[in-house]
Protein backbone atom coordinates (compact mmCIF):
# COMPACT_ATOMS: atom_id res chain seq x y z
CA UNK A 1 0.00 0.00 0.00
CA UNK A 2 1.50 3.46 -0.80
CA UNK A 3 1.08 6.77 0.79
CA UNK A 4 -2.26 8.01 -1.55
CA UNK A 5 -4.09 4.33 -0.87
CA UNK A 6 -2.93 4.61 3.10
CA UNK A 7 -4.58 8.32 3.14
CA UNK A 8 -7.42 7.15 0.97
CA UNK A 9 -8.14 4.42 3.58
CA UNK A 10 -7.39 6.68 6.98
CA UNK A 11 -10.23 9.25 5.15
CA UNK A 12 -12.54 6.46 4.17
CA UNK A 13 -12.21 4.50 7.63
CA UNK A 14 -13.38 7.87 9.21
CA UNK A 15 -16.23 8.39 6.82
CA UNK A 16 -17.47 4.86 7.59
CA UNK A 17 -17.11 6.02 11.22
CA UNK A 18 -19.63 8.48 10.49
CA UNK A 19 -22.20 6.63 8.60
CA UNK A 20 -22.28 3.35 10.08
CA UNK A 21 -25.40 2.37 9.10
CA UNK A 22 -25.06 3.55 5.68
CA UNK A 23 -21.87 2.45 4.94
CA UNK A 24 -20.35 -1.09 4.88
CA UNK A 25 -16.54 -0.24 5.73
CA UNK A 26 -14.32 -3.11 3.96
CA UNK A 27 -16.42 -3.11 0.59
CA UNK A 28 -15.98 1.18 0.60
CA UNK A 29 -12.63 0.88 1.28
CA UNK A 30 -11.81 -1.75 -1.21
CA UNK A 31 -14.15 0.06 -3.42
CA UNK A 32 -12.76 3.34 -3.31
CA UNK A 33 -8.87 1.63 -3.60
CA UNK A 34 -10.26 -0.46 -6.87
CA UNK A 35 -12.20 2.17 -8.55
CA UNK A 36 -8.74 4.84 -8.04
CA UNK A 37 -6.07 1.96 -9.09
CA UNK A 38 -8.87 1.56 -12.50
CA UNK A 39 -8.86 5.02 -13.31
CA UNK A 40 -5.15 5.24 -13.16
CA UNK A 41 -4.44 1.89 -15.27
CA UNK A 42 -6.68 2.93 -17.82
CA UNK A 43 -6.11 6.96 -17.46
CA UNK A 44 -6.53 8.73 -20.87
CA UNK A 45 -7.22 12.41 -21.55
CA UNK A 46 -10.83 11.87 -21.78
CA UNK A 47 -11.20 10.32 -19.05
CA UNK A 48 -13.06 11.69 -16.37
CA UNK A 49 -11.64 13.35 -13.74
CA UNK A 50 -14.84 13.46 -11.00
CA UNK A 51 -15.86 10.00 -9.75
CA UNK A 52 -19.25 11.25 -9.89
CA UNK A 53 -19.13 11.56 -13.76
CA UNK A 54 -17.30 8.26 -14.33
CA UNK A 55 -19.35 6.26 -11.86
CA UNK A 56 -23.02 7.58 -13.52
CA UNK A 57 -21.67 8.07 -17.36
CA UNK A 58 -20.73 5.10 -17.39
CA UNK A 59 -23.09 2.87 -15.66
CA UNK A 60 -21.25 1.64 -12.76
CA UNK A 61 -23.25 2.25 -10.00
CA UNK A 62 -24.06 -1.58 -9.74
CA UNK A 63 -20.38 -1.69 -9.45
CA UNK A 64 -19.45 0.64 -6.70
CA UNK A 65 -22.86 1.19 -4.67
CA UNK A 66 -21.13 2.10 -1.29
CA UNK A 67 -19.08 4.76 -3.33
CA UNK A 68 -22.38 5.97 -5.23
CA UNK A 69 -24.48 5.80 -1.76
CA UNK A 70 -21.39 8.38 -0.06
CA UNK A 71 -22.01 10.59 -3.29
CA UNK A 72 -25.53 10.70 -2.58
CA UNK A 73 -24.58 11.06 1.17
CA UNK A 74 -22.45 14.94 0.19
CA UNK A 75 -25.21 16.11 -2.49
CA UNK A 76 -27.88 16.32 0.10
CA UNK A 77 -25.24 17.40 3.07
CA UNK A 78 -26.35 21.48 3.71
CA UNK A 79 -23.85 23.25 3.38
CA UNK A 80 -23.81 26.53 6.04
CA UNK A 81 -22.12 30.16 5.76
CA UNK A 82 -21.67 32.25 8.51
CA UNK A 83 -20.60 35.00 6.67
CA UNK A 84 -23.80 36.75 6.84
CA UNK A 85 -24.69 36.13 10.49
CA UNK A 86 -21.55 37.37 11.20
CA UNK A 87 -22.08 40.61 9.20
CA UNK A 88 -25.25 41.27 10.91
CA UNK A 89 -24.01 40.58 14.30
CA UNK A 90 -21.27 43.41 13.30
CA UNK A 91 -23.76 45.70 12.53
CA UNK A 92 -25.52 45.39 16.19
CA UNK A 93 -22.47 46.67 17.61
CA UNK A 94 -22.24 50.04 15.69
Amino acid sequence: MNFKDYGITVKANELCCTYKSDLEKNEFINGLLYFRSRQIKFHRKEDYTIPTAAIYDRNMKDIYPNIEITLQIFASTPVGNCTAEQSFSVLKKN
